[in-house]
C-alpha cells in the first residue's frame, strides 16, 4: 500500500507515494531489461530508463498461439514451445504488475481527483499508468521558484561530521529527481558543486576536497 494522499494531490504529497510505487515495481522479478530493475520501466520514460540500463526495454506483448514448424525436429519444436511459454508468462506477469500498481495509486488518491483525471485523459483503469503521469504533471508540477528553494535548502544545510555523509548525497539525489520532474534537470557538475558548497564549510574536510581537486597550497622551500 502507498501512503494515502489527503485532499488534492500536490508535489509534496505525491513525492513519497511515487517513491513507494517505484520500490514496489522494482520488487516484482523480471528477466527482461537485464532483470535488474524489475518492472520499474512501467513508471519511467524511455529516456529515464536509459539512464539506468544500456539495454532498452520493450513492454512484452501477448505472443501468438504456438504453431509448430512443419519441418522442425522434436527438439526444435520443444524448444520453441518453451520460448512461447516463457513469453506468455512474461506478458501476463507484466500485465498483473501494472494492474497492481494502478490499484495502489487508486487506493492512495481520493476519488474526486481520480475522476477528474479520468475525464481529462479518458483513462481506462487497469490498462496503463498514465494516471500517475497525469497527477504528477497537473497536480505535482513544481515551479522554478520551488526548485530554487530546494536547491537553497541544500546550500543552507549544516552538515554535522557525526552524521552519515549520505544525508547530503541523498538530498542532492532528491533534488536531481525533482529537477527532472520539473523538466529543468540539473547537470552532474551542478550536483558536484552543491556537495562541495556543503562540505567546504567543514575545515576537517577542506584538505580532502583540495586534494581531490588537485589543489595544494604553496609551501616555503
Amino acid at each position: 500500500m502507498l501512503t494515502h494522499i489527503v485532499g488534492q494531490p500536490h508535489f509534496g504529497s505525491l513525492w513519497v507515494p511515487s517513491e513507494e510505487l517505484k520500490a514496489n515495481a522494482s520488487s516484482v522479478p523480471m528477466t527482461l531489461g537485464e532483470g535488474m530493475y524489475s518492472h520499474l520501466h512501467l513508471l519511467l520514460t524511455s529516456q529515464q530508463y536509459a539512464t539506468l540500463s544500456e539495454e532498452g526495454f520493450t513492454i512484452p506483448t501477448n505472443p501468438d498461439p504456438f504453431t509448430p514448424a512443419e519441418k522442425g525436429t522434436e527438439a526444435q519444436i520443444r524448444a520453441a514451445c518453451e520460448l512461447r511459454k516463457e513469453a506468455h508468462y512474461t506478458f501476463h506477469l507484466c500485465q498483473a504488475a501494472e494492474r497492481a500498481l494502478i490499484s495502489q495509486v487508486v487506493a492512495a488518491v481520493e476519488s474526486p481527483y481520480l475522476a477528474a483525471a479520468e475525464r481529462k485523459q479518458k483513462l481506462l483503469w487497469g490498462h496503463n499508468l498514465k494516471l500517475l503521469q497525469h497527477l504528477s504533471t497537473t497536480c505535482g508540477h513544481i515551479t522554478p521558484q520551488q526548485l530554487k528553494a530546494k536547491e537553497m535548502d541544500i546550500c543552507n544545510m549544516q552538515f554535522n561530521m557525526s552524521h552519515p555523509v549520505d544525508i547530503v548525497f541523498n538530498a542532492i539525489d532528491d533534488l536531481i529527481k525533482i529537477s527532472e520532474n520539473a523538466l529543468m534537470p540539473i547537470s552532474s557538475s551542478q550536483a558536484v558543486n552543491l556537495a562541495y558548497v556543503e562540505f567546504v564549510r567543514n575545515p576537517i574536510l577542506l584538505q580532502y576536497l583540495w586534494d581531490g581537486m588537485g589543489c595544494h597550497e604553496d609551501t616555503p622551500s
